[in-house]
């Protein structure tokens, strides 16, 4: 997979998408299936910003019966179901513990109800995925059983709990790495680092898009038939870029976060606690008098999350402060005192903004829906679309609809979207590739060769053709650290990693800093595949977290732009 700004220069495509997070790059794969052309630039790297701040979990969409949204939970167990099948390495079942206590909202009567309407609604959830990956149904324990699970939860009232299960998404990064690959090997044409400053506007039409590589700070043209706006929380500089009068209703905005805490505070399931805060949904049919903080099992730790914060300003000032951060652990620490987390046990910070729709000076409700603009309708550009997402797991559900559009907008006859049914990179079957193939499968341990396969799926191969000569590397060389390298030549070569960041915070680490060692290592293998010299090295190390520290434990994340 190339980054070639040359061609995107030197074409006329169907489509240019303007965004990479999740939205953008699943659409640039339909499309593309679809057979158009399609061309998309992204500011920042692939996935750093909104899609980067995520709790991990691929739902089903219990949370819409509160809401009496029966359509909409249907449509997140179809995506959920979709999601599982086409990345099975990636996305596992994972057990939900939800506490139950007295009669009202929250008790197991009322908790077991919804989860049966959940299950029945899902009844084909396990339809096309393999046995290891099954949703079971429901089921209520008792009292004594949940505190034997979770000893310190809230045990006033406590009648028991209700398990449902929802999939949990063992590193997002690499499922934004597949659906990038997946839409390359598609033909679309992509470039990350690669900014839109500006439109060609010409008898009502988006003519061009003009752009700058980051890299060199040359300009450059896009020329597209239609364009689709999937910028995120800049969804509204695009638009005005492309001289829309400023009348239209700005999307608002909220800051989210998760982090990930080094303690596993759960490993078999993720559970539910609820906040000591009171928290109403204005729009909810059912309201349980306060928000339920998730914790979640990963690699290396737990993720507690999501933090929903009012935001002001330009997308661009988005930063998580100390303040916020403590006081979400107080609130954390407050609905489960054995989590006993400090500021010091805070190794990650995923942030993003977020669509929202009101709320109180303290938390603030998302916005339920997703949205697809037509401009022309809105007196704006004729050939300009823009998506305002909301959840992850329907990225590729609205993708669809989006390029559903964009074929009217061409002209050209409807044609079926395969996303559906089709694998995403390294999702299919390895097909029982053996350890004597000749592809290096052999000259690594079982272990190794199975944490390959959970990051990489059946494209796992491809990174150990990078391997150093060796049965484990150069002499010396553990074989943890001759796969490091490994996956850092391949994270260049085939995944568009162009910065210590996109090495080691998206392509490579699953989630945890890398010693200074690693880190070091990573930017010499940069320097050697991109042409950098001293003074690049040295900035890149610079903006590292945690970059100069030597310990195995990961540092804490600093204060400032978080994205």
């Amino acid at each position: 997979m190339n980054r070639d700004l040359d061609r995107l220069s030197n074409h006329e495509f169907d489509l240019a998408i303007v965004g990479g997070g999740m939205y953008g790059l699943f659409a640039a794969w339909d499309a593309a299936l679809r057979g158009l052309s399609v061309a998309l630039l992204e500011k920042d790297d692939f996935g750093a910003a909104t899609t980067a701040n995520s709790l991990r979990v691929i739902h089903g969409g219990l949370r819409y019966l509160q809401h009496g949204d029966i359509r909409r939970m249907r449509q997140s167990i179809i995506e959920r179901t979709n999601l599982i099948r086409m990345a099975p390495h990636l996305i596992k079942p994972v057990p939900f513990l939800i506490p139950t206590y007295g009669r009202g909202m929250r008790s197991k009567p009322m908790l077991s109800l919804a989860l049966k309407i959940h299950d029945l609604v899902g009844l084909d959830r396990n339809r096309h995925t393999d046995a290891a990956n099954r949703l079971p149904g429901s089921y209520s324990i008792s009292r004594k059983e949940c505190l034997g699970l979770f000893p310190g939860i809230e045990s006033d009232g406590l009648t028991g709990a209700s398990i449902y299960y929802d999939a949990i998404l063992q590193d997002s990064e690499r499922l934004t790495a597949s659906v990038m690959r997946s839409a390359s090997s598609a033909g679309a044409d992509l470039a990350n680092y690669a900014q839109v400053t500006g439109f060609t506007i010409d008898a009502g039409r988006i003519a061009a898009i003009q752009a700058v590589d980051a890299d060199t700070g040359h300009s450059f043209e896009v020329k597209a038939k239609v364009l689709l706006n999937t910028a995120g929380p800049w969804v509204d500089k695009i638009i005005g870029m492309a001289g829309e009068s400023s009348t239209r209703q700005r999307v608002p905005l909220s800051k989210a976060f998760n982090l990930k805490v080094r303690q596993e505070i759960t490993t078999d399931y993720a559970f539910g606690v609820y906040s000591k805060d009171e928290f109403s949904d204005d729009d909810a049919i059912i309201n349980k008098g306060s928000r339920m903080i998730f914790i979640t099992p990963c690699p290396g730790g737990s993720i507690i999350g999501t933090e929903h914060l009012p935001f002001s300003g330009d997308p661009d000032d988005f930063e998580i402060t100390e303040d916020e951060i403590l006081g979400f652990l107080s609130e954390v620490n407050a609905a489960y005192p054995p989590a006993k987390v400090r500021r010091e046990d805070v190794v990650r910070v995923y942030g993003g903004l977020l669509p929202a729709e009101g709320g109180s000076a303290r938390h603030v409700n998302l916005a339920k829906h997703h949205s697809l603009i037509d401009h022309n309708k809105a007196g704006g550009p004729e050939n300009l679309i823009s998506v305002v997402g909301v959840k992850l797991t329907e990225s590729r559900y609205v993708a669809e609809k989006a390029i559903d559009m964009v074929q009217g907008k061409l002209g050209v006859s409807e044609s079926e979207c395969l996303t559906a049914r089709s694998c995403l990179y390294g999702g299919s079957e390895d097909g029982g590739i053996g350890a004597g193939d000749g592809s290096g499968a052999g000259r690594i341990s079982q272990p190794a060769r199975d944490s390959l396969v959970q990051a990489y799926g059946s494209a796992f191969l491809e990174v150990l053709r990078y391997l150093p000569e060796g049965q484990n590397g150069l002499p010396g060389q553990s074989e943890a650290d001759a796969i490091f390298e490994a996956r850092v030549r391949h994270s260049i070569r085939h995944e568009m990693a162009r910065t210590i960041s996109d090495v080691v915070d998206r392509r490579v680490a699953q989630g945890q800093f890398p010693t200074s060692a690693r880190t070091r290592i990573a930017a010499n293998i940069l320097a050697e595949e991109l042409g950098w010299d001293d003074t690049r090295i040295s900035a890149e190390l610079a903006g590292i977290s945690g970059a100069g520290t030597s310990e195995e434990v990961p540092a804490p994340v600093g204060t400032g732009k978080v994205l």
